[in-house]
């Protein structure tokens, strides 16, 4: 952004939150925080955002009390998509007249920082943040969760709160596979509380029981979604990580243990095999089924630098 100013929006969840201690620490005093408290928080936490963000993290925050402009709007509406709609004006009126109102101009600002969230009724809605997510991850070498617990663990799924809700696994899953595409050894994971406090996780795994089709949903209607999301991103995955481990692993061993390789992955794995000319490879703990051994079996008739390969 260079000199340019930023203002990021906060609604006072973790995601929003998360950005602006990110930006601060960025670029310092271009950045400017707006906090909207709109009445539908839990009581005591907007005074513990400004708090928070004033005190803990020192950042120029404007902050309005607008909750009875909120609750007026939306005084007799029963109906979900148009509460969010109403909300969504609402907030983006209210920042508007802030900004005005310190002399923020919109077309003297660099970045308006904005989070899409994939909690969403509509599935058109829920689409969107997965895709604005997806962009993310390719962005991003860390991720922040929101938890209270004190030991952090290995796997994603045992994240209290967080990791049992499919949703949320989805958030994750994307993340670290659309990482190791882009050549990333790790995806670093960081936990943080509501008092800003941040720990980063072990080493995480993620393993079969963590799967986004496996968590809790409070929508059934959504696993259908849920479980296409996971075979799309698991079918992509598949193809790049291929190519990847047979590149680095040129001429010698390539250990792709536990990748999800699937038959519909076999015929990139059999050109990258041949095109790299590997030796050994390691296929343990993947999800090749019946067609997928013969996909493999029909490979070895043709291969001719394969010397060892375990399944």
């Amino acid at each position: 952004v260079g000199r340019d100013r930023v203002i990021c929006g906060l609604s006072g969840g973790v995601d929003s939150s998360v950005v602006a201690a990110l930006l601060h620490e960025a670029i310092g005093e271009q950045l400017t925080c707006v906090f909207v408290d709109t009445g539908l928080m839990r009581e005591g936490e907007g005074e513990q955002v400004d708090r928070v963000f004033r005190d803990y993290y020192n950042i120029p925050l404007i902050h309005r009390d607008a909750s009875e402009l909120f609750l007026g709007q939306l005084k007799g509406v029963s109906d979900p998509e148009q509460k969010r709609k109403i909300i969504g004006d609402t907030f983006m009126v209210v920042t508007q007249q802030l900004c005005e109102r310190k002399g923020l101009k919109a077309e003297d600002v660099m970045l308006w920082v904005d989070w899409q969230s994939i909690y969403q009724d509509d599935k058109e809605e829920k689409m969107k943040g997965v895709r604005s997510l997806i962009k993310y991850a390719t962005l991003c070498d860390y991720m922040l969760v929101p938890t209270e617990e004190e030991t952090l663990t290995m796997y994603p799924g045992s994240i209290p709160g967080y990791g049992e809700r499919s949703w949320c696994r989805v958030e994750y899953f994307i993340f670290s596979l659309a990482a190791e595409m882009c050549g990333r050894k790790r995806v670093p994971l960081y936990g943080i509380k509501r008092d800003g406090q941040l720990n980063q996780y072990p080493k995480v795994l993620v393993g079969h029981s963590d799967m986004p089709s496996h968590g809790a949903l409070s929508n059934p209607a959504d696993k259908a979604l849920v479980q296409d999301l996971e075979d799309t991103m698991i079918e992509a995955y598949g193809k790049v990580i291929v190519e990847i481990k047979c590149k680095a692993g040129a001429g010698g061993k390539v250990l792709l243990n536990a990748k999800m390789i699937r038959d519909c992955h076999v015929e990139a794995l059999c050109e990258a095999v041949n095109k790299y000319e590997v030796k050994e490879l390691y296929l343990h703990k993947n999800q090749l089924g019946d067609a997928g051994a013969e996909a493999i079996a029909a490979m070895l008739r043709t291969n001719r630098s394969l010397t060892e390969l375990h399944l």
